[in-house]
């Protein structure tokens, strides 16, 4: 009797595992929404990639199928979020090239110190200067 239940207790454990990796495939599998938040964060949303054969032999559909499936996967928010912060916590390091860490934890943009720098120009110089001189133009008009 106790080598029944000692073979009981193996395949439990055995079974347990198992069935915890299984999970995300089900949920992907049947479209359930349950537990299924987007990250919070910036994350670009990718299109389902559509087969062609060029795209094929070439391998662009491989990848960009592997990107999408890897980005709807079920339980990724769960896996990701503490992976990320234990990341950080630990080493310091973000794992998105657009977040960059700063003194005493804090996170920023790149976009956001580019801008500060004034690396980031988002008019173009000669677009600037026509509207610097509509509005001396207007400020001229004003003051009469």
């Amino acid at each position: 009797m106790p080598a029944i239940n000692q073979a009981r207790g193996k395949r439990a454990l055995l079974a347990a595992p198992l069935l915890l990796l299984l999970l995300p495939a089900v949920q992907a599998g049947l479209n359930m929404k349950i537990f299924r938040q987007p990250p919070v964060g910036f994350e670009a949303a990718l299109p389902r990639p559509v087969f062609g054969w060029p795209a094929m032999l070439a391998g662009a559909y491989p990848a960009a199928l592997e990107s999408f499936a890897t980005q709807k996967i079920g339980f990724r928010t769960w896996l990701v979020q503490p992976r990320n912060q234990l990341l950080f916590s630990l080493f310091g390091k973000s794992t998105n090239s657009e977040i960059l860490p700063g003194r005493e934890n804090q996170l920023f943009e790149r976009d956001v110190v580019r801008g500060y720098l004034g690396q980031l120009r988002l008019v173009p110089a000669a677009e600037g200067a026509e509207r610097v001189r509509q509005l001396r133009r207007l400020q001229d008009t004003l003051a009469r």
